[in-house]
């Protein structure tokens, strides 16, 4: 991240910031990474590594070192050469660091360095964990994009209809008020706004049986 980090500032510079613009920008970036890596980690096998165990040099790796780090420092200076500032530099809403791609690059060197003197065990553990972890990631991120697409789903009329019975309900409440229902010997009357009626709707039967 820290390396896709500082090529995203050299994209951003030359116009490649939110979208691919020049084929040549993103070509050179992915150029310039790939010579840090051989640099980095040739000169830290050949050189730097014995130089500080005491041991002998990796004429090898250090010829893959040397050859690489020359062409990254020569890719640099066309970058800075042939390519156009294409981004707002007095922006103040723009981050923005001196001296790209120069700065952008040296970081990018020495992140790599540091990477170069891990044990190939270490970079084992690393690629264990991470394929564990994106696993599990992966695996959380389809399980709430399932319940979200569920919920996208739900019919749009569920609270109208869930309304509408709610009116209905309310209004066979208000309708039933002052109706009372009895029965009364086996026969069945009701009671409306006070006065007896039987099921034949005839006032009064109820005080005639």
């Amino acid at each position: 991240n820290f390396n896709l980090a500082n090529a995203s500032l050299i994209n951003v510079r030359y116009g490649n910031g939110g979208a691919l613009r020049d084929f040549r920008v993103d070509r050179a970036v992915w150029a310039l990474l790939s010579l840090c890596c051989a640099a980095s980690g040739g000169l830290n096998v050949g050189l730097i590594g014995p130089w500080l165990t005491g041991g002998e040099l990796q004429f090898g790796w250090l010829a893959i070192g040397t050859a690489t780090g020359l062409a990254a420092v020569g890719l640099l200076v066309w970058m800075r050469c042939s390519l156009t500032t294409m981004c707002d530099m007095d922006g103040p809403e723009l981050f923005k660091t001196r001296f790209v791609p120069f700065v952008p690059a040296a970081a990018i060197f020495f992140n790599f360095f540091q990477l170069s003197q891990f044990s190939a065990t270490d970079f084992m553990c690393f690629a264990m964990f991470l394929a564990v972890f994106l696993l599990a990631y992966t695996g959380y991120a389809f399980s709430n994009l399932s319940k979200c697409e569920d919920n996208m789903n739900l019919p749009t009329h569920g609270m109208d209809g869930r309304a509408h019975n709610g009116a209905n309900a309310r209004a066979g409440e208000s309708s039933s008020i002052g109706a009372e229902a009895r029965d009364v010997g086996g026969e069945f009357r009701c009671m409306s706004d006070g006065q007896p009626v039987s099921t034949s709707g005839r006032p009064g039967a109820a005080g005639a049986h």
